[in-house]
């Protein structure tokens, strides 16, 4: 039915289950007391009803597949890049390379301070802890 696959496509996955079984079983009453075509143009007739925003789920598809094929693809331009540009290339990793062990350095020096009592505010004259 037609009009089951445009519910799919719109509905809210929490949803769809409830609202789908109770079409179908609707549709089954309808096939038999008013024929197949009369239940069908009603079941779209229903479907399109249901069309408002608190059902419509994100209708744009999520593409989770496709990670690794991303991934190869950002690595072969990443090689084109490298052997085209060598000096830029090395420019580029090396300040990526600082700027992460930066960020790992401060974060291990507010870990470490964050051990200590007191926040790591302490003074000279008082004894320090490890």
């Amino acid at each position: 039915m037609m009009a089951l696959r445009f519910l799919r496509w719109f509905c809210k996955p929490e949803y769809l289950v409830d609202i789908e079984g109770d079409l179908i079983e609707i549709h089954g009453k309808r096939v038999q007391k008013l024929g197949q075509q009369k239940a069908d143009l009603l079941s779209w007739r229903d479907v399109i009803l249901l069309f408002r925003p608190g059902l419509i789920g994100n209708m744009i598809p999520t593409h989770s597949n496709n990670i690794l094929a991303v991934t190869h693809h950002n690595i072969l331009i990443s090689m084109r890049n490298f052997t085209r540009n060598k000096t830029a290339f090395f420019i580029n990793l090396g300040s990526l390379t600082s700027g992460l062990v930066c960020a790992l350095l401060i974060y291990l020096w507010i870990s470490d301070a964050r051990r200590v009592p007191g926040g790591g505010t302490c003074c000279f004259n008082e004894p320090f802890s490890i």
